[in-house]
């Protein structure tokens, strides 16, 4: 249809000016630019204009149709209000009613036998008859329009052709037009609208080519100046990529202000605009979205407002306005350029603001000198000093807090750094000479008060609890009765992953990943992966996942390409944010999900469970508990350091606990499972430990391997030696426990294999008698695996899960230690000596 439409009309698209490049060909096609007729007309649904067809059947104009307007143009609108109808549904199932004048009234009086019709002007008389009729006047003043229609000479004349609007069949009213009289009057508004000439033959045929359509549906820009039409589509296409809306009438007040006043540039429409505000926003931001794709970092750091849009940040500007001294402002400018494209783009760069903020403080503090800070080659010491007296003036008036205050003077020294270390400050490269006491030393920095790291040993954890993880697993389905079904997904994976709440909201649909893996007999397994970013460390992070969590995540991935196709899987966010979504491509904050944990926690069976908790609840702790669950089932802190994305392992330390009392109730479990080489009890008593007995049960032996070892001479402090050749096996003191056995099957393993690789070796006989693990030794470590199994076995289940606990705990208290050990602790072993009495009640 466009096609022939610009064929027929002989049309050759404009060439782009040379200060703007042309926009983008396929964005311009999805906004419905026909560059060949220079026409606007986009679809319904479509991106940036958000139009919706009116829901009145027959009724083809476009709109916002929102839900205030109940999904109708303002003209059905206005229909429905005065029709009476109480259900809109049955209004919209109306054929609309045409609100013309019928085709016989538009006739002229005279013209109106078959073959000869033809469209009134005025006084119910063709153009051509109104002619003659006026020139008649003249000669006879008396003549009136009845007498006219009635002389002998008047007849009707023969039918010229209909109107040159397509759906439109009125003829017209002489040879001299080409439209009826209401799409005459139609195309006087336009004009007027525009302010350009009605005589404009091009541009009526132009303009009748289009009129088959609602006015709301398509927008002709071949009356725009080159430059601006330009620019114009070119801040379209920028504010399609960006996924913001503009609406289509305020784009057409854009329009006919700028043919009217033959504007040149999008930057000159406000000054040419006092008369209606209608537009204005939306030039101001076409206009600003112009100037970022004309723009670039380059360009945009010799300006003392930067937007960081040009760098890819969603929105943010830092301003250098605050640096009065030019020199500094400078200086500022260039750190800044080196910091700005160091930040994560899913945020506003604030952290940039803040730096540039303490260089603006600082530059108050200079301009109190007599020569207001401008000559850097006088700056010293002193001035520095006098910054920081301002500073802690401030802080002691209540305008700053301590932590301000301190921020404030911790960035300053950061940008005074980098341009000492960058090599900015040299003379060759700044112009000028800085003395080297203008800086701000580290212990011009008050240390923070705030404590990020440590808790008192009492303090009550952050994790929940296994029977408070369970209620919450089960409440799970309620969260779509509070909030959607996409809250729930999200609120499962942050239960299941351990992710931060902000980097499950920041998923993106290519997070679902699978890692292939080959088994003995040649078949390949996937094993689902989540990819993430995490927002503390600024990279991106992978860990394993479970099949119904990969289920999860290929659901809500589906949702999402369904909700918004075309958008590429890097670009397409699974939680979007509900306004202003970029069509799907920005993700919605953590604040929405920590408000739907905010009403989840208040349901009845979630407000009973957490009933007692000494700390409130909070959505975060959910990454506590899943730190908690790997490490009470035995997860060395290497891997659970991996699992948690830190960057160090202190930092994970801190997202677990073996409380003092959760360690005293393990040692009071565990040491009624406890026995010697020959499988018996050392402590078969059933009592809790009183406070000396549990500091006596940490005295009792030190760790060897595979169980603990308390003779006297290894309790010692300083060299701790074993007196003989490795042999705890047969020792009276050694004893071992439950816990242990995991250590204790392996170790079994271990002598297995040993003694079926060396008989299946070429060894000599005397090597392999001598490399052979004794079968004693395995036939005691085999006692020892079948004793342990043995009391475990008896337990009931009530105490078993008891027991596991504690020998969760246990293991934990061991991972802890080894870990945190400066070096690792190595049992040497005496190979010469005389025989040692190694029975415990040996004195040294």
């Amino acid at each position: 249809m466009n096609t022939g439409l610009a064929q027929g009309l002989h049309l050759v698209a404009p060439e782009p000016t040379p200060s703007t490049p042309p926009a983008d060909e396929a964005t311009l096609r999805s906004l419905g630019y026909e560059a060949g007729i220079q026409v606007l007309m986009p679809s319904p649904g479509g991106p940036v204009f958000d139009l919706r067809i009116c829901r009145v059947q027959a009724c083809e104009a476009t709109g916002r149709m929102t839900a205030k307007t109940m999904g109708m143009c303002r003209s059905c609108l206005d229909g429905y209000r005065r029709c009476g109808l109480g259900s809109v549904e049955e209004f919209a199932a109306r054929p609309r009613v045409a609100s013309r004048v019928e085709f016989e009234n538009l006739l002229c009086a005279i013209c109106r036998a078959p073959g000869h019709e033809r469209a009134l002007e005025a006084y119910g008389l063709c153009e051509d008859h109104l002619v003659d009729f006026r020139r008649r006047l003249k000669e006879v003043p008396k003549l009136t329009r009845v007498r006219y229609r009635s002389l002998d000479d008047v007849a009707p004349l023969p039918t010229v052709a209909l109107c040159a609007v397509g759906c439109c069949a009125a003829p017209v009213s002489s040879a001299a037009n080409e439209l009826c009289r209401g799409h005459k009057r139609a195309w006087m508004r336009h004009c007027a609208k525009r302010g350009q000439s009605a005589g404009d033959l091009l541009a009526q045929r132009r303009w009748a080519s289009l009129a088959y359509l609602p006015p709301s549906r398509w927008l002709d820009l071949a009356g725009l100046v080159p430059s601006f039409r330009d620019e114009l589509l070119v801040g379209l296409v920028a504010t399609a990529e960006l996924g913001g809306r503009i609406s289509f009438t305020e784009i057409r007040a854009v329009v006919n202000t700028a043919v009217r006043h033959r504007l040149h540039h999008l930057v000159d429409w406000t000054a040419a605009s006092e008369e209606t505000p209608t537009g204005r926003r939306a030039a101001d931001w076409l206009a600003a979205c112009h100037r970022r794709a004309m723009s670039s970092p380059e360009t945009e750091r010799n300006l003392d407002t930067w937007d960081l849009r040009i760098w890819g940040f969603p929105k943010g500007r830092v301003r250098f306005g605050g640096i009065s001294q030019p020199w500094l402002q400078q200086l500022a400018k260039a750190w800044a350029f080196a910091d700005v494209p160091t930040r994560a783009r899913d945020s506003i760069a604030a952290s940039t603001t803040r730096y540039v903020g303490a260089v603006a403080a600082m530059s108050a503090s200079l301009a109190r000198r007599p020569d207001r800070g401008a000559d850097p080659e006088v700056l010293g010491r002193l001035d520095i000093e006098r910054f920081l007296d301002d500073v802690l003036a401030k802080q002691h008036q209540g305008e700053w807090s301590a932590a301000v205050s301190t921020g404030v003077l911790a960035r300053a020294r950061v940008v005074l750094s980098w341009a000492s270390e960058a090599g900015y400050l040299d003379p060759g490269s700044c112009g000028f000479v800085l003395d080297p006491t203008f800086a701000i030393r580290a212990a011009d920095v008050p240390r923070s008060t705030r404590c990020k790291r440590g808790r008192p040993e009492e303090e009550p954890g952050k994790a929940y609890t296994p029977s408070q993880m369970a209620v919450f697993v089960e409440q799970l389905p309620a969260i779509e009765g509070l909030a959607t079904a996409k809250a729930r997904v999200a609120m499962e994976l942050v239960i299941v992953t351990g992710r931060r709440p902000i980097e499950i909201c920041q998923l993106r649909a290519d997070c679902l990943r699978y890692d292939l893996s080959e088994r003995e007999d040649g078949a390949q397994v996937r094993h689902p992966q989540l990819r993430y970013y995490a927002t503390k460390v600024r990279r991106w992070h992978t860990i394993y996942v479970d099949e119904a969590t990969a289920a999860l995540l290929q659901g809500i991935i589906e949702h999402a390409r369904r909700s918004f196709p075309g958008v590429p899987d890097p670009d397409l966010c699974l939680f979007p944010r509900r306004n202003n979504s970029r069509y799907g491509r920005v993700p919605a904050g953590s604040g929405w999900l920590t408000k739907v944990f905010s009403a989840w926690r208040r349901l009845p069976p979630i407000a009973e469970c957490l009933r007692g908790r000494d700390v409130d609840a909070r959505l975060y702790d959910f990454r506590h508990a899943f730190a908690q669950r790997h490490a009470d089932a035995g997860v060395p802190i290497d891997v659970l350091q991996e699992l948690m994305g830190h960057a160090v392992a202190d930092s994970t330390r801190h997202y677990y606990e073996i409380s003092r009392e959760r360690r005293r109730q393990a040692v009071g479990v565990m040491r009624k499972f406890r026995f010697d080489r020959n499988g018996v009890l050392v402590d078969a008593g059933r009592r809790e430990l009183l406070d000396h007995e549990y500091q006596r049960a940490g005295l009792a032996g030190v760790a060897v391997p595979l169980g603990e070892c308390s003779h006297p001479s290894m309790l010692r402090p300083g060299d701790q030696r074993c007196p003989v050749r490795y042999r705890c096996m047969g020792c009276p003191a050694f004893s071992t426990s439950v816990d242990r056995l995991p250590e204790l099957r392996a170790y079994l393993d271990e002598l297995l294999r040993s003694r079926e690789s060396i008989l299946a070796s070429d060894l000599a006989e005397w090597a392999k008698e001598d490399a052979m693990p004794m079968e004693d030794e395995i036939d005691q470590v085999e006692h020892l695996v079948a004793r342990a199994e043995e009391l475990l076995v008896q337990l009931p289940s009530n105490q078993r899960i008891e027991v596991d606990n504690a020998i969760a705990v246990y293991r934990a208290m061991r991972d802890e230690i080894r870990d945190r050990a400066a070096t690792p602790v190595v049992l040497r072993v005496r190979m010469n000596g005389a025989p040692v009495n190694l029975a415990p009640s040996t004195t040294p």
